[in-house]
């Protein structure tokens, strides 16, 4: 397993200015690109504080920097970079998402939020959302990964603050490298 840790703060376009913006910034956007083709890892799991897969657009989700979001995806599929999952927070509630490129590839974001502030209610349509993966209530996640290296299996389980599971996902690397 590799992990790309993302500045969505430093590189962010201003709220209040207008034309084109950018939450990562182009050379941190291209960074990211390379070190994902270098990985062997079957899981890359890319961390950033704001959502990315959501596509409803609010808040600080990627969405919302259209481009930007555009352009890493179709990179992502153009590269055949594999086992890409995005673990994100910042939304005071906890999903599971997946999407699938024009090309095939099935990536994964998981949203792990909160562990102690308010919680959220989700009012938004998320064409990405896995049914069923909403949790609103204090919660935490445990990421678990298992097998040979040809096909790991990636399970991720999320409990409340007194330790009762809530909700679990599972994959394999061979399940999310190709669905067509």
């Amino acid at each position: 397993m590799d992990f790309f840790l993302m500045d969505n703060r430093y590189n962010r376009t201003e709220n209040y200015e207008r034309g084109e913006k950018h939450i990562f910034g182009k050379a941190q956007c291209d960074r990211l690109i390379d070190q994902l083709k270098a990985s062997h890892a079957p899981f890359k799991f890319v961390v950033s504080g704001g959502q990315f897969l959501n596509t409803a657009r609010i808040y600080e989700n990627h969405s919302n920097y259209e481009k930007e979001h555009s352009y890493l995806l179709s990179r992502i599929d153009e590269e055949q970079i594999k086992g890409v999952i995005f673990i994100t927070g910042d939304r005071h509630h906890s999903e599971v998402m997946r999407y699938t490129t024009p090309s095939g590839l099935v990536l994964h974001e998981f949203t792990v939020s909160p562990l102690t502030s308010g919680v959220g209610k989700v009012n938004e349509t998320n064409e990405n959302l896995v049914k069923g993966s909403i949790i609103e209530e204090h919660n935490f996640a445990i990421l678990e990964c298992s097998g040979p290296l040809e096909d790991r299996k990636l399970e991720i389980q999320f409990y409340d603050s007194t330790g009762d599971l809530l909700y679990h996902y599972s994959l394999t690397s061979s399940s999310i490298y190709h669905e067509k």
